[in-house]
């Protein structure tokens, strides 16, 4: 990501609280203003 000039942001679980805290659609409104793209890497 820095290669091409970019920054990262790391969100935990329990920062975003999506789902319990914001509802999903708080959460990606608040989130396309501060981003371009949305990678999710997830685990088992």
């Amino acid at each position: 990501m820095r290669q091409l000039g970019g920054q990262t942001i790391y969100l935990s679980p329990a920062e975003v609280g999506l789902g319990e805290r914001e509802s999903v659609s708080d959460v990606a409104r608040v989130l396309s203003r501060y981003v371009d793209a949305i990678v999710a890497r997830t685990f088992s």
